[in-house]
């Protein structure tokens, strides 16, 4: 009986070992697409979701490394480490610790999923699978798109993805690497379909200019190699683009009236994102704490935004000269590594002018929109610089050996640190229904467990004071009064809200 049980054991090890590659590769795609149907997984539980999957993914990378005796690749590990170090000091001083914390673990395990895509899909098959595989979300997306064109006629689709921005920033990962593949027919052509719809049911003139600078270095060599005889045809398309980008600019200028959206509020936000890095310029005001900042730092009449609208001059005031500064660092170190395989043969490259062509298309697009602020963003901007990274023997690397076990500990023990934040914000979110229904006791009991739970939850804090408040109406007892305001200030401490502030100094009569 021993032995039949080590012959299946033996069996089913052999096939892990074959098969454990595959299974990250797809565990991978699944991420994407279950980020795609969860709001770009900006969701706190989406999120979280994520955040177990890919700790699981980890584990299985480790096991099946440790079994097959092979090293795990880490490029670019010093920089990363560096630039991540650079947030989470950051977010000691943040304007709202909660979404500090939140975007250093979104930027983490970003980066996990870049070194699990690394490690698993080495070979350029491998790779093209994983794409092809993660493309095929964009059909049931479109669909979507189309569906909620025909039900309601407002220029704002968004799918799934939150908002019309983020729906065709995530569309341009895959223009050029689909219309690559889209010659070759059967599904790919379908998504090569879809990519067009979405992009155009997003309706951004700001992906029109960034497409069209990423065409520019993807037939970059057509354009070089066009002769006299051509110059006039290339001189005539040039011309068309330029009415082309005209006409679709004067087509959002008529949506912004018809519809009265704000058409000049980003210079007011950049403005805004200006001052804090004066005002705080080593640190900046905190990693995503540029909404619960900006009343600080309104400038004329611009509208109240989430985001800067530029990713650089976002990270900037967030995280300062000091996260400027890594993140620079680590972006030329990316640069050179891409130009140290840049031979005339990887010129010509179809796969690696198809992953330069996107990265260029949505660092322009990520200057003038919100993009890569979403989680599902920011995975796909790594995945994409990862068939651009070639494994060298000056890399990091984990040994098979006790490091590996090491590591899966680590993986293991930073599971609690996000995992209890969410299981606050449940409490906090029982709470406010129980406000909702004016049962206050209720309510404050919710909100106490979210705060034991969770020492730096802010809004929960802010919550129970407004249930002593509620209290103190009630009764006119000075000690609900003083644990209102108590608690009111021990939320300000963790989230400087404007709205905590005028709060505190007002009473509850």
């Amino acid at each position: 009986m021993s032995s039949f049980f080590l012959r299946v054991i033996t069996r089913l090890g052999e096939r892990f070992d074959r098969r454990y590659s595959l299974s990250i590769v797809v565990g991978l795609a699944t991420c994407l697409w279950f980020s795609v149907f969860a709001n770009a997984a900006h969701d706190l539980w989406a999120a979280c979701f994520v955040f177990g999957f890919l700790t699981l993914l980890v584990l299985v990378l480790f096991a099946g490394h440790y079994r097959t005796r092979q090293s795990i690749q880490l490029p670019l590990f010093v920089p990363v480490l560096l630039a991540l170090a650079a947030f989470v000091v950051a977010s000691n001083s943040s304007y709202d610790f909660m979404s500090s914390r939140f975007e250093c673990w979104v930027w983490f395990f970003s980066f996990i999923g870049f070194y699990l895509l690394l490690n698993s899909a080495r070979k350029p098959a491998e790779l093209n699978f994983f794409f092809v595989l993660s493309s095929y979300v964009l059909v049931p997306l479109a669909l979507l798109c189309i569906y909620l064109r025909v039900r309601n006629q407002t220029p704002e689709i968004h799918g799934t993805l939150i908002n019309s921005v983020i729906l065709s920033g995530f569309a341009l990962y895959w223009v050029f690497f689909l219309w690559e593949g889209a010659g070759q027919g059967g599904f790919r052509t379908i998504s090569f379909v879809a990519v067009l719809i979405i992009l155009v049911l997003g309706r951004s003139w700001w992906v029109a200019i960034s497409l069209a600078i990423g065409l520019m270095y993807y037939y970059e060599e057509v354009i070089k190699t066009a002769n006299f005889k051509r110059r006039s045809a290339l001189i005539f398309y040039s011309l068309l683009s330029l009415l082309a980008c005209g006409a679709i600019f004067f087509f959002k200028l008529s949506l912004y009236h018809k519809y009265r959206y704000p058409d000049s509020n980003r210079l007011a936000w950049w403005l805004a994102a200006a001052k804090m890095t004066i005002q705080h310029p080593l640190t900046g005001v905190g990693l995503g704490a540029y909404g619960t900042a900006y009343p600080y730092f309104h400038v004329g009449r611009g509208l109240n935004s989430l985001y800067v609208h530029n990713f650089l001059l976002q990270l900037l005031s967030e995280t300062g000269l000091l996260g400027m500064a890594t993140f620079l660092w680590l972006a030329l170190v990316i640069a050179r590594r891409i130009q140290l395989f840049k031979t005339p043969t990887d010129r010509s490259s179809s796969t690696r002018r198809v992953f330069i062509a996107t990265l260029i298309t949505v660092c322009i697009y990520s200057l003038v929109q919100i993009n890569m602020d979403y989680f599902l963003n920011k995975l796909m901007f790594l995945f994409v610089l990862a068939p651009l990274i070639k494994p060298d023997k000056a890399d990091w690397t984990i040994q098979p050996s006790r490091w590996m076990v090491l590591g899966v500990l680590c993986m293991v023990l930073l599971i609690p640190s996000w995992i209890v934040p969410w299981i606050a914000s449940t409490r906090f979110v029982e709470g406010t229904r129980h406000e909702e229904n004016h049962d206050w006791s209720a309510a404050r009991d919710s909100y106490l467990k979210a705060t034991e739970l969770d020492r730096s939850y802010g809004d929960a804090y802010a919550g129970l004071a407004r249930t002593y408040g509620q209290a103190y109406r009630e009764s006119g007892s000075a000690a609900d009064l003083a644990e209102w305001r108590a608690d009111l200030m021990e939320a300000f401490r963790w989230k400087k809200s404007a709205h905590f502030l005028a709060e505190l100094e007002h009473p509850p009569q």
